[in-house]
């Protein structure tokens, strides 16, 4: 389930560069680095993001309309920059790997508690994608 070492072996080959943005003006600085580049985007941090900002579930009640809120505006924010994201997406989780999933992230009571926000976001992501027509 994923490449084993995949990140050790990409950072190791030099395609990683972290840019970090916590400091006033480093923002500028990414902008510049990024301008006329294509990066890829983990869309699935993206998804997960949407079902967590307090802001968005007090604003949107549908996983759907967070999802599209958040892609679109950061979408629309890198393409006014000059920089090209493109997406990177897993596609439908594999049963077994959802099972696994739910596993790993039930409390450790063992009772029986709904999926965990993972397994959700899991599940919306794949349901997200199947919408999507090329």
């Amino acid at each position: 389930m994923g490449v084993n070492n995949l990140w050790k072996s990409l950072v190791k080959g030099n395609a990683v560069r972290t840019l970090e943005g916590s400091v006033a003006g480093q923002l500028q600085q990414i902008l510049q680095e990024v301008e006329n580049r294509v990066i890829a985007v983990d869309l699935s941090a993206w998804l997960m993001q949407a079902q967590t900002q307090p802001a968005l579930l007090e604003h949107y009640s549908s996983d759907y309309a967070r999802a599209v809120k958040v892609v679109f505006d950061r979408t629309i924010h890198w393409l006014r920059h000059g920089c090209l994201p493109v997406f990177v997406i897993e596609g439908r989780t594999p049963a077994a790997k959802l099972e696994r999933l739910r596993q790993r992230y039930v409390a450790p009571s063992n009772s029986s508690l709904p999926l965990t926000l993972l397994s959700i976001i899991a599940t919306v992501s794949a349901s997200l994608l199947n919408q999507v027509v090329c």
